[in-house]
């Protein structure tokens, strides 16, 4: 888990586009874009942009067999219609996004 926070500490300071592609990379073959970080050898995080490069996690996963396992379609899938709902929920007023700067102590 620490590893995990220390990957996303460093990127909200210099952002994805500081990582190597071998880190941060595109994988949805399709509409809406869903991009992976690599964080350590096995464990994933899906994710895309918001307005303002807010990235949004939408799921964990840790990778399965050798290195030609691509990501599962599904989590993809998974992905996009979290990306989908988010969307919608901001149009309609429904999200609420909290820095959580109040609860770092706690």
């Amino acid at each position: 888990m620490s590893a995990c926070l220390a990957f996303l500490a460093k990127v909200s300071v210099h952002g994805p586009a500081s990582l190597p592609d071998n880190r941060s990379h595109h994988v949805s073959t399709d509409e809406p874009k869903i991009w992976q970080f690599d964080v350590t050898a096995k464990l994933r995080l899906l994710w895309f942009y918001d307005a303002g490069k807010l990235v949004v996690v939408s799921h964990c996963f840790y990778k399965q067999g050798g290195k030609k396992n691509t990501t599962p379609r599904e989590l993809v899938e998974a992905a996009q219609s979290v990306f989908r709902q988010y969307f919608a929920d901001k149009a309609n007023g429904n999200l609420q996004i909290e820095d959580g700067a109040e609860d770092e102590d706690q």
